[in-house]
């Protein structure tokens, strides 16, 4: 092999490992920004003719018409919870009295309509076969637990008449305990705040606290932490190479 040609192959060699590294970094960067955002859209729950269509939870049982329940409001209102999935994201809704878990319901809005804000979603149940009390109210919470560490991106609140707005002027709800505006006249706010981690609770209460039902989240998955050494690594690995190309 002649100088000229063992010259080209190591060049070659080298260009290639650099691709590699190049390779490596650009699948960690990729994985990092695979996380899809997750729409939990808990209003779009039709019924007509007995058949229940939209965004429907994994299990749960028919209450009060064509609503969908945790448990049985008509025989009791304790345990059990709505699981959902989206986007690969699972969560399971509960809901609580006080500190007694009771039945949380996805209650139906047959002219659901999201142009319009039309549409229930989710709320809860502590009194036996009372539809009165389907949204959240006095002592009352939502409690909402991700499979996996999530940020909020943006989240839907519906009032009693199962539409954006409706609620008293100032009227606020408490996140993990944090007060927050209920969004009248638009339905959807964000939380102002990195609203992160695999549990949220939304309850009624804070400064003017009005009922509400909880129509939508929308969340983006937290990366995994060998996401975030995959990246690192391959950032790593093609500065190394970079610098000895050079």
């Amino acid at each position: 092999m002649t100088m000229l040609t063992s010259s080209i192959v190591v060049h070659w060699e080298s260009s290639m490992r650099v691709r590699h590294l190049l390779a490596v970094a650009v699948l960690g960067c990729t994985s990092l920004g695979a996380s899809a955002v997750s729409v939990f859209d808990f209003a779009n729950l039709k019924y007509s003719g007995g058949v229940s269509s939209g965004f429907l939870p994994t299990d749960g049982v028919y209450c009060t018409g064509g609503d969908l329940c945790s448990s049985s409001v008509d025989t009791n209102v304790l345990g059990d919870d709505l699981t959902f999935v989206s986007g690969g994201v699972t969560v399971h809704a509960t809901g609580f009295y006080n500190t007694t878990q009771v039945a949380v319901v996805q209650d139906h809005e047959n002219k659901y309509d999201p142009a319009r804000k039309i549409g229930a979603g989710l709320g809860v149940y502590h009194h036996w076969k009372d539809t009165a009390d389907d949204n959240i109210t006095s002592f009352e919470s939502l409690v909402l637990n991700f499979d996996r560490a999530v940020v909020i991106n943006a989240i839907g609140l519906a009032s009693e008449g199962h539409s954006a707005g409706g609620w008293v002027p100032g009227a606020t709800f408490l996140l993990n305990g944090v007060n927050m505006a209920l969004p009248a006249g638009s339905g959807s706010i964000s939380p102002g705040f990195l609203a992160s981690g695999t549990t949220f609770s939304f309850a009624f209460g804070g400064a003017v606290p009005d009922q509400f039902y909880l129509s939508s989240i929308t969340v983006t998955p937290v990366p995994e932490p060998e996401t975030w050494a995959l990246m690192a690594l391959g950032l790593g690995l093609l500065g190394v190479a970079r610098r000895r190309k050079a």
